[in-house]
């Protein structure tokens, strides 16, 4: 027995999945600035943020759980070597060049020390990255394989 019957016709549907998945990310971001904000500007010490962390943490392996169930890359891109690259490059730039700056402007490092800061952060940071999403990628064409094979043998 149902207890709701869906109102909303396909495009509403998209129109609503798209709002939520915009508001996730939104509040993921939200929830990685005010961490970042807490640590670095107000000096908390990392037990006060456990809580965010965890949270951040469950939500980040619930979506990869979720994403390999459904087969489901990202809107916009597939699984290729080319996503791998952009996405681990724009990773590994942006949370470098927040480290850096941070290192820079609030613990006062000299700017030849964040200069090699960053090459160092970018090198740790993109290259896992880099082999995370191969595997990842990997699990989902395997998994989207597999779901269209199921799909082909249902249709006969």
């Amino acid at each position: 027995m149902k207890r709701f019957r869906k109102i909303v016709d396909e495009r509403q549907e998209s129109e609503l999945l798209k709002i939520g998945n915009s508001s996730f990310t939104v509040m993921l971001f939200s929830l990685i600035a005010v961490m970042i904000v807490q640590m670095f500007i107000f000096n908390f010490e990392f037990k006060y943020l456990a809580g965010y962390f965890i949270v951040l943490i469950i939500v980040m392996i619930w979506v990869v759980a979720c994403s390999i169930k459904r087969g489901a890359w990202e809107f916009y891109t597939k699984p290729g070597i080319k996503s791998y690259i952009i996405y681990s490059l724009a990773f590994g730039i942006g949370l470098s060049l927040l480290i850096t700056a941070l290192g820079y402007f609030i613990h006062e490092i000299s700017l030849p020390h964040a200069f090699r800061f960053f090459v160092i952060s970018f090198a740790t940071i993109s290259i896992p990255m880099f082999i995370i999403y191969i595997i990842l990628g990997t699990i989902i064409k395997k998994r989207q394989e597999k779901l269209q094979q199921n799909f082909d043998d249902d249709s006969i």
